[in-house]
């Protein structure tokens, strides 16, 4: 409302509430149009975390020659479960199948779309529709 007198200008109501709208508007756009760049970065997240998973199985395999792999397991090595743990965060779980004798493994966990990232002992790394069934990713 302006006062030609005192010179005073002061928003009125509707102009608080176009401007809120306004406001609201562009957050809404901003945040669906962000959505899906989060899921990546999860996803991204969780491929590394992978990758770091079998660089320390491999050190572990190289550590013991009777039965590689079959210190490969979250609940025997602080560091793999400091890496399922970052994998939980990301509303994943780590999994980790080894073979009996634990010559080889996979480890895969759960991406946001649904398939499964998964690196196994031979070195490969995929991404797959479904769960791995055995030790490799195939």
């Amino acid at each position: 409302m302006y006062n030609h007198k005192e010179g005073n200008h002061a928003f009125t109501l509707i102009e608080m509430l176009v401007v809120i709208a306004i406001i609201s508007i562009i957050s809404g756009v901003t945040l669906v149009a962000l959505s899906p760049s989060k899921n990546k970065a999860k996803d991204e997240r969780i491929k590394t975390d992978i990758e770091r998973a079998r660089g320390i199985a491999e050190t572990l395999y190289n550590l013991n020659s009777q039965e590689p792999y079959a210190d490969v397991s979250v609940s025997k090595n602080n560091e793999l479960k400091n890496v399922s743990d970052d994998i939980g965060a990301q509303n994943s779980q780590l999994v980790i199948m080894l073979a009996s004798p634990a010559l080889s493994y996979a480890l895969y966990a759960e991406l946001s779309d649904g398939t499964y990232y998964c690196a196994d002992s031979k070195g490969r790394t995929k991404t797959l529709s479904s769960s791995p069934s055995g030790p490799e990713c195939q």
